[in-house]
């Protein structure tokens, strides 16, 4: 036999004012979307990209917080056979509470912009940098992200007009 519930509207009790979801069930979602100029990073310091700050308040302590963050951007160094790195983070407001050394740029050549003097050597990404954290409180918080190279003769070129998107969703444990 099966069974079947439709609903318009879930509402908690009264008393408890929320509804326990099964463990994995995504709770809500935020993103920011960002497709044009999110700018060229060349500082061996984490510099903040604020176009893809998402601000969210977990509706439970004991929840997880998945940040995702998915873009095209260009690692490379410039006139020089060095293999350039570049490096990601995730920032909680002020906090860092994830990086990551993703984005090796290898030996490959790399037209950056224009014609054929602009060269440089390096790699054009698809990067998607992910990490799964504790939401331990209900709290309001912003969720950052932060490049940085190895060298300072080498970027992170995010010029290039594309879609760029920061995700942050809670998930009931």
């Amino acid at each position: 036999m099966t069974s079947t519930l439709k609903t318009d509207k879930i509402e908690g009790v009264t008393a408890s004012g929320t509804v326990q979801m099964p463990e994995g069930s995504v709770i809500q979602v935020k993103k920011a979307y960002y497709g044009a100029n999110s700018g060229l990073y060349n500082t061996a310091s984490y510099t903040h990209v604020s176009p893809y700050d998402v601000t969210i308040t977990p509706k439970f302590a004991n929840s997880l917080m998945r940040v995702t963050w998915y873009g095209q951007q260009n690692c490379y160094t410039n006139g020089s056979q060095e293999n350039p790195y570049c490096y990601y983070a995730f920032y909680q407001d002020s906090t860092i509470v994830s990086n990551h050394n993703i984005s090796y740029g290898g030996s490959g050549y790399i037209q950056m912009i224009g014609g054929s003097g602009s060269s440089g050597f390096g790699q054009s990404l698809q990067t998607v940098v992910t990490d799964i954290l504790s939401a331990g409180s209900t709290s309001s918080r912003t969720y950052k992200l932060y490049v940085k190279v190895d060298s300072t003769h080498h970027f992170v070129n995010m010029t290039a007009v594309c879609a760029r998107y920061m995700i942050v969703e809670e998930i009931a444990q």
